[in-house]
């Protein structure tokens, strides 16, 4: 099938399916603060949002209000902490230490303090006001042309693979892994809308690699906050003694950070392949 002789019927149940999976686990955790539901929320939450970007790259679809997206990003990030504490919990689950144990306790207290936080961004979230901007970001998206959306978004990857270009040039003591993981999130977010149309493009490996390379990423930001955190523990409430095992502690996990860092680069160097260019430029021309 012709990509200009298609329909958008599968991006439209997509979204459908996304929307339902975000008020089951958002209705859920109104009544009990689960973890796997405050996992699942953001993981909704993540992949809506590669819908919701496409306002801001195909023409005719409706833009999410300020206030409504203050309030998802809210939501996101208060899901985001609790996240992160029961991340740095089960990381350091495999590290039986005297020393460690009046950190674990504090990661408690902190993962106690962000639950309650949640709570409140969820009782101030208005549910209704994201169900009614998705139903008119559905009824535009029936009437713009597919051949339109797969233009736009051939467009916008061709720019984010550029983006990830410029930034991997960057001298390895320099590179900013950071802002090369959202350009790359990005990227794989369009790519998978992509995906749907019935057009062979020829990026589906680049894509996989994308995922698995985000993946690594991921395992990297959280040692990051890991590490991050460790250092924010205020260091009066144990012994010398253990302060500076907590120290040692810490290097070696900068250390392991920066094998992580080594590999991901190497990871990347398979993605920004010559060939991979060519295909994106090969949809945009």
């Amino acid at each position: 099938m012709n990509v200009l002789d298609s329909n958008t019927d599968l991006l439209q149940d997509q979204i459908r399916v996304l929307i339902e999976q975000f008020k089951m686990r958002f209705d859920r955790l109104q009544k009990q603060l689960d973890m796997e539901d405050v996992h699942q929320l953001r993981v909704s939450i993540k992949k809506l949002r590669a819908f919701w970007a496409l306002s801001g790259v195909i023409g005719g679809l409706p833009p999410m209000e300020k206030k409504l997206k203050k309030s998802v990003r809210r939501l996101f990030k208060q899901a985001g902490l609790v996240r992160e504490c029961q991340v740095n919990i089960h990381m350091l689950a495999k590290y039986n230490r005297n020393y460690l144990k009046p950190f674990k306790q504090w990661l408690h207290t902190q993962n106690e303090l962000a639950q309650s936080s949640l709570k409140i961004a969820i009782a101030q979230f208005d549910e209704k006001a994201l169900i009614h901007f998705n139903e008119n970001f559905l009824i535009a998206l029936t009437r713009i042309p597919v051949h339109q959306i797969f233009g736009d978004s051939m467009s916008f990857i061709r720019q984010k693979f550029e983006n990830v270009d410029k930034l991997k040039s960057a001298s390895k003591d320099r590179l900013q892994l950071h802002e090369i993981r959202k350009e790359l999130k990005a990227l794989h977010a369009v790519l998978k809308v992509i995906h749907m149309l019935p057009v062979r493009t020829g990026l589906k490996k680049m894509d996989t690699k994308i995922d698995r390379l985000n993946d690594a990423l991921g395992d990297w930001h959280d040692l990051e906050v890991l590490i991050h955190t460790l250092k924010q523990y205020p260091g009066q409430l144990m012994p010398e003694k253990s302060i500076d095992r907590l120290k040692k502690f810490i290097h070696s996990q900068e250390n392991r950070h920066l094998s992580q860092k080594q590999a991901i680069i190497n990871r990347l160097d398979k993605v920004m392949v010559p060939e991979n260019r060519r295909r994106i430029e090969k949809w945009c021309d």
